[in-house]
């Protein structure tokens, strides 16, 4: 069995989204009688720079459902920026996860593990740069993309002058509120916080100290002997089976639309997540597609995490096979949950949308059980 074990996902995380924008050397150039949404305008990068550092910082999420536990992270980092080599360690009680990244990969370990992870990517990706420009434009663009930016000040953090920015999301049917202490020397984001309905999220510094360069053995993972090495490029790729091994796992949920001239099934697909404790948690997706081979619609089948309506006030809600659904207008995605399942209809076809994936959805009928499909023995 493939799984997707979370310390990977975490790491992921923390090298995509957390720190993105680190170690940028630019110069700030903004004068204050300019609107807080020319944003972009306000930096120029003449005398741009890759910053090295060594720095530790507190990251925690806080959630406000007063069912999920919170969760805190020490954080300790080696950017050797100019040597294309960054080493991390995320410290969580008395459990220590490690990561190596390099222009091509992210190689990622917990301490105690018989095996670690390697993860590739195009060196070419901004995303995973190394403070580079397009790193910081990247994320400095999404911010004014998907938020309203509603003051910038002048502040201090750590001893330093930073800038301070603040803003709200665009999207009124998800609240979330962005913090962002921005050092002026280094352009490292020396903290952010995001709080939202459901959760706060803050990184925090406590310790960020600029190098010129670092010793070789500071920038490596030394693995013990005994640790294989597994590519996850590999195991993140979903396995193919068929319907009636869906239906083995999914039981009586499973779901599927039988093959008519209008459209066939091209394939079926089974991931399974690992969240540790021996709690697995399995999604089945059905692919389907017009007989000429045009993209039609993907349907994920997954047992339901919810207990009642967990659809929020600006949500575009629609009934669904006699249900309360949610439709998803950026995403182009159906949602509904029945029989103890939730379903998610996603468009892969830009005129798909809405009404068409509500007529497919009502033509969806139950795949027979592995105990219905049990030959009668013959008297």
């Amino acid at each position: 069995m493939r799984t997707k074990g979370l310390t990977v996902i975490k790491w992921i995380f923390v090298v995509f989204i957390v720190f993105p924008v680190a170690g940028c050397g630019w110069s700030w150039n903004w004068s204050k009688s300019e609107p807080p949404n020319n944003f972009l305008d306000m930096v120029t990068p003449p005398n741009y720079e890759l910053v090295s550092y060594y720095a530790e910082a507190n990251m925690t999420f806080t959630y406000r459902d007063g069912k999920s536990k919170d969760e805190k992270y020490l954080l300790k980092e080696w950017v050797g920026a100019k040597q294309g080599r960054i080493y991390r360690e995320m410290i969580e009680g008395n459990e220590v996860q490690y990561s190596l990244q390099t222009p091509r990969d992210l190689l990622t370990y917990t301490k105690g593990d018989k095996v670690a992870y390697i993860t590739s990517f195009s060196p070419e990706d901004p995303e995973v740069s190394f403070g580079t420009r397009e790193s910081f434009m990247m994320q400095m663009e999404s911010i004014r993309k998907n938020y309203t930016i509603k003051s910038v000040e002048d502040d201090t953090f750590l001893g330093r002058p930073v800038q301070r920015l603040r803003a709200v999301t665009k999207d009124s049917s998800y609240r979330s509120e962005m913090e962002l202490w921005i050092d002026k020397e280094t352009w490292m984001v020396l903290k952010t916080s995001e709080r939202s309905d459901e959760v706060e999220f803050v990184t925090e510094y406590t310790l960020f100290e600029t190098r010129n360069k670092f010793e070789d053995k500071e920038l490596e993972l030394i693995l013990p002997s005994h640790v294989k090495i597994e590519s996850m490029d590999e195991s993140i790729k979903p396995d193919r089976i068929t319907l009636q091994e869906a239906a083995k796992f999914l039981k009586s949920g499973l779901m599927h639309l039988p093959q008519n001239q209008d459209i066939k099934l091209s394939h079926v697909e089974k991931e399974v997540y690992d969240f540790g404790e021996d709690a697995d948690w399995t999604l089945i997706s059905l692919i389907y597609d017009k007989p000429d081979g045009t993209p039609m619609f993907q349907l994920y089948i997954s047992p339901s995490a919810n207990d009642g309506d967990n659809t929020s006030a600006g949500d575009n809600k629609v009934k669904v096979r006699n249900k309360q659904g949610m439709y998803w207008e950026e995403l182009q995605i159906l949602s509904w949950e029945e029989n103890g399942y939730l379903y998610e209809l996603m468009s892969r076809h830009p005129d798909l949308k809405q009404d068409e994936l509500l007529k497919w959805a009502e033509k969806l009928t139950p795949y027979p059980s592995p105990v219905e499909m049990k030959p009668k023995i013959q008297g």
